[in-house]
């Protein structure tokens, strides 16, 4: 009114208080729903109504004044609730999801990162150290070390994948796996190429023409890499992939999706990938026939299924996303590295432990039995001792086991073999122990020796019992239990029974034989004569069957 009516002057303010008009001073109409009250206040009553076929039913439920709304009953809404419903529709809150170091499927993720890592630098240590072997020279040293480096990477990648993505993260995901697949697949590729050019060829090849093969081999796995690289920086200058959020149901995921100016750049490095994964398909050709050392043909066909089964499962988990569509991807990625590193340096790693093992064995035991046999010549001038010298391989070694100087023929012995053994009433076995089986016999006894390493352990055979399984051979004892495989893992029930029963044959002809000689006294003195085996005249003074 003031700025309406210039001319009201400034003392009438104080009269334009609002609060001077709430109390009119008069009683006011007394009518339902509108009642004005004595001081003047408006009250609105609420009145619910009902026609029920004949009347309206009404009920006064509450009213407002100027100082809100009161209830006379207490409401009672749709559903059971007290709470009157906003107006509009209902406002859903919507959950981001992520991976963290907090959560379940993180904590998984950091324990197969760490365990990869570990793996592979035990890798890298096992090449570095055996380097000069036969069976890592095979597998070219370079290149071998450009697969775990790649592998790797691979592993390390699996750490962006924790935490919120950002622009960053995003685009070292990319980058990081495509440059550790290309370095694993190049390497592959150009170290199975060149194996197959050197074996098969039909001449000697001149050591000029191996280096310029071995320069281009290097040469191209360098520059298949770098392709890869350039691919992923132009991507990245593109606009790269970014950080989005997919929809799963009324929550999203935390995911990474390129920019429309980079989708083509995207496809060119899928491209490139599976390029070179088909281009493993005509080395599976090259060592189809080549030796088992340099035969990668079961590994190269895995690598190529387990890359069409990564592209496949990519492509489903971005067309149906889950809430542990980062989970899956991660441990999709993890399980294809491992498997590749397992079947690659797997073998390589049990030739090598094999030839180790079987080489200590063979000079322990050809020491054992140099020392064995010192021990026989001592023991042969003295002319008694309780050891058993049972460890050389020639025939005519003598054996103190019973009988004191006396001579057996060692033509039972079986191949190296491993074994393992239990006493009968436990449940217990024994590791599996690489060594050799021997059946003696004399004109007294025959018993059984389980040649080890460094020691040995013999076993009459009166009692015993041998059985063979479907992949081993089964000696039972007394009270011992003995399992018996080649050492190829082969089956040796076959040779074990057929030593078995000529032993027995053996023993039994030589029983006969002492059995038809009356003069048993005459004979053992001839077996036990020292004076005839210093003297060198055992096949003058002895029969075959004596001896």
């Amino acid at each position: 009114m003031l700025k309406e009516n210039g001319g009201f002057p400034k003392n009438w303010r104080d009269l334009l208080n609002h609060t001077a008009f709430s109390n009119t001073g008069y009683n006011g109409l007394v009518q339902a729903p509108t009642i004005l009250s004595a001081e003047g206040d408006l009250v609105l009553g609420f009145t619910a109504c009902v026609y029920n076929g004949t009347m309206f039913a009404c009920n006064n439920f509450g009213k407002t004044n100027d100082a809100g709304f009161s209830y006379y009953m207490k409401p009672q809404f749709f559903g059971g609730s007290y709470i009157p419903p906003p107006d509009g529709p209902p406002i859903q809150e919507i959950t981001y999801f992520s991976e963290t170091i907090e959560t379940q499927h993180g904590q998984i993720i950091v324990i197969l990162i760490s365990l990869g890592l570990i793996v592979c630098l035990l890798c890298l240590k096992f090449l570095v150290e055996n380097r000069r072997k036969s069976v890592v020279r095979a597998k070219i040293f370079t290149h071998s070390v450009s697969i775990v480096l790649g592998i790797m990477i691979i592993y390390a990648s699996l750490a962006l994948y924790l935490n919120e993505a950002t622009v960053v993260t995003c685009n070292l995901r990319i980058w990081m796996l495509a440059f550790g697949c290309s370095l694993c697949l190049a390497a592959f590729i150009f170290k199975n190429i060149f194996i197959s050019q050197v074996i098969s060829a039909r001449k000697k090849l001149k050591r000029e023409y191996i280096q310029h093969l071995e320069l281009s081999r290097e040469l191209c796995l360098t520059a298949t890499v770098l392709i890869e690289n350039i691919i992923v920086i132009i991507y990245a200058l593109k606009g790269g992939s970014v950080p989005s959020y997919a929809p799963v149901g009324l929550n999203s995921i935390n995911v990474c999706k390129s920019t429309s100016s980079s989708e083509h750049w995207e496809t060119a490095i899928y491209a490139y990938n599976i390029a070179l994964a088909v281009a493993l398909l005509p080395t599976v050709y090259f060592v189809r026939n080549m030796q088992s050392i340099h035969n990668e043909f079961i590994l190269l066909g895995t690598i190529f299924v387990l890359l069409a089964i990564f592209f496949g499962f990519v492509r489903i988990l971005d067309s149906n996303p889950t809430r542990s569509s980062t989970f899956y991807r991660a441990i999709c990625i993890w399980f294809s590295a491992t498997v590749i590193l397992v079947l690659f340096l797997g073998p390589v790693m049990y030739k090598m432990h094999r030839d180790t093992f079987l080489d200590t064995i063979q000079k322990r035991i050809l020491n054992n039995m140099s020392n064995q046999k010192q021990k026989s010549n001592m023991t042969t001038s003295r002319g008694f001792s309780k050891s058993v010298s049972i460890m050389s391989p020639k025939l005519g070694v003598r054996s103190q086991l019973g009988s004191p100087g006396s001579y057996h023929r060692r033509d039972h012995d079986l191949k190296c073999v491993i074994f393992r053994w239990k006493m009968s009433h436990t449940f217990f076995w024994s590791t599996w122990t690489a060594g050799k089986i021997t059946f003696n016999c004399t004109a007294s006894r025959m018993w059984i020796a389980l040649e080890q390493i460094m020691d040995f352990q013999c076993f009459g055979l009166e009692n015993i019992q041998v059985t063979k399984k479907e992949n081993y051979a089964r000696l039972e004892f007394r009270n011992i239990v003995v399992e018996v495989v080649g050492l190829d893992g082969t089956n040796v029930g076959d040779e074990v029974m057929a030593k078995f029963q000529e032993m027995k044959q053996t023993f039994q002809r030589r029983i006969a034989a002492a059995l038809e000689k009356s003069d048993t006294e005459a004979v053992l003195k001839k077996v036990f004569s020292h004076e005839i085996l210093s003297n060198g005249g055992v096949n003058g003074a002895m029969s075959n069957d004596e001896q």
